[in-house]
């Protein structure tokens, strides 16, 4: 799984966010700087021929421990 324990920034103009991981995200003090939006999940990214993006979730886990998020 991944491992979050700090602050992602944007640099440059601000952004979204999107950590995917099948195999589970922990968040533990994780944040976000200069960002309009952060998605975490746990499932596949997938991207429609109109460009839009979605996602295949078929498991793992989203984890908000100790110091939060």
């Amino acid at each position: 799984p991944s491992q979050l324990m700090g602050t992602m920034e944007v640099a440059g103009n601000r952004a979204n966010i999107i950590v995917a991981n099948p195999a589970g995200i922990t968040c533990n003090g994780c944040g976000f700087l200069n960002a309009d939006r952060a998605t975490l999940t746990t499932g596949k990214p997938m991207v429609g021929p109109d460009g839009g993006i979605g996602f295949d979730v078929a498991g793992g886990k989203l984890r908000v421990e100790g110091a939060g998020l």
